[in-house]
């Protein structure tokens, strides 16, 4: 068979110790997976970017709202933030951190900065973070997230999501809301469909659960209210989706639900589960792995390995699907 496409090294980012929460943090390198982006694990250290569709790269200490002048329509890379970092605003695209490792603060002002350029505003919302805690700056929200100590850094993993882009509005369409955040039950395949945007066109049931009411399980308010949304793992509620018995699914940040373009949410795959090939029209999904192995597959190409500290992005109209190794549960990321 046709070998693997070629491959090309990163630049590399800041070189750290720090392990993913739920999971070991490696540096990668980068290839091909049908149009998507995938990691392949490196013994470099954590820190490494990770690139847009495309094959633009990003910083690691600078994510910006586009590279090379652009904003493409998925950017991710991994942050170190220091306590000299001063704030920024993405007057068009949400900033979505999830913490990796360390412990800092968030802050965040729905105004301008400051004269200094030190502080969001006079007033700035704070919330303190920690590994496994997921924070959400809105389109026009001034913001920078600090460690808590002096020297050192706390590193996330950074989403920009321009708020027009193509395919990312789908989650506002369906804003049924299918789930109540006090109650934990099953997923209908209806449930699932709604949150992965599918369209009516393709003769899929969208109104979810008769039962749903109106707080989703993403909980907090809506983003135009709030110059950030904290979730924290203790807060969240998980859900077991159709496709296993024993898989679980917890929602960060409830599209449907929420007024936002996107579903954020931790998944737990259990060992040998096979996730039927499917597609998402006018999305891009991605997944980033925290702990465990699997391969990911994409239409037309080979199916690749990913293990912790792995990125994929599958882009929109291609059948896909990742599935868990035998030996242990795959938890992942996914958006």
């Amino acid at each position: 068979r046709a070998g693997p496409p070629p491959r090309r090294r990163l630049r590399p980012g800041a070189r750290t110790r720090a392990r993913c929460a739920g999971g070991g943090g490696e540096a990668m390198t980068y290839s091909r997976l049908c149009g998507a982006a995938v990691r392949r694990r490196q013994r470099a250290g954590f820190g490494a970017v990770l690139a847009a569709p495309g094959g633009e790269d990003g910083g690691v200490e600078d994510v910006g709202s586009g590279q090379g002048g652009t904003t493409p329509p998925l950017a991710a890379t991994v942050e170190l933030h220091g306590p000299a970092r001063v704030p920024i605003t993405h007057a068009e695209a949400y900033s979505l951190h999830y913490v990796l490792a360390g412990h800092g603060t968030a802050v965040a002002c729905r105004g301008g900065l400051d004269a200094d350029d030190q502080a969001p505003c006079d007033d700035p919302t704070l919330s303190p973070l920690q590994p496994g805690d997921s924070v959400l700056f809105p389109p026009g929200a001034a913001h920078v997230i600090r460690p808590d100590a002096e020297v050192g850094s706390i590193a996330t993993l950074a989403i920009v999501l321009p708020a027009g882009a193509g395919g990312l509005t789908e989650a506002r369409e369906y804003a049924t809301g299918w789930a109540q955040k006090e109650r934990v039950g099953e997923l209908t395949e209806a449930d699932v469909r709604l949150l992965l945007g599918i369209d009516a066109d393709d003769d899929v049931d969208s109104q979810g659960d008769d039962e749903a009411g109106d707080d989703g399980a993403g909980g907090g308010t809506a983003s135009g209210e709030a110059a950030l949304l904290k979730r924290g793992l203790a807060e969240l509620v998980s859900f077991k989706p159709p496709n296993g018995d024993r898989n679980r699914i917890a929602l960060v940040y409830d599209g449907s639900t929420q007024e936002l373009p996107f579903t954020f949410a931790l998944e737990i795959f259990q060992p040998g589960h096979r996730t039927p090939p499917h597609m998402h029209a006018k999305s891009h999904e991605l997944f980033f792995i925290l702990k465990g192995d699997g391969e990911a597959y994409c239409e037309g190409s080979e199916r690749v390995a990913v293990a912790p500290g792995d990125l994929v992005i599958m882009p929109p109209g291609r059948l896909h699907g990742i599935d868990a190794g035998a030996a242990e549960p795959l938890f992942c990321l996914e958006l």
